[in-house]
């Protein structure tokens, strides 16, 4: 039962809130959203740098879907 309860937390994790957004840091950004060859919708936030290299920053864990 136990490790039922544990594999849950990995394998259906809860929704955690969005607390924050570039807009509180002055940060100029453009929502995008796009969808999996699966149908699974991912959205985020583009913030344009000073040159053409991308960072993908993702945070994911334990009860976190983002």
């Amino acid at each position: 039962m136990f490790g039922k309860a544990i594999s849950n937390l990995m394998i259906k994790p809860g929704k955690s809130p969005v607390l924050d957004s570039p807009e509180q840091y002055d940060l100029p950004y453009d929502d995008v959203l796009f969808e999996t060859a699966d149908g699974v919708s991912l959205s985020g936030w583009l913030i344009r740098g000073e040159t053409d290299k991308v960072i993908i920053q993702s945070h994911f864990g334990v009860q976190c879907s983002r």
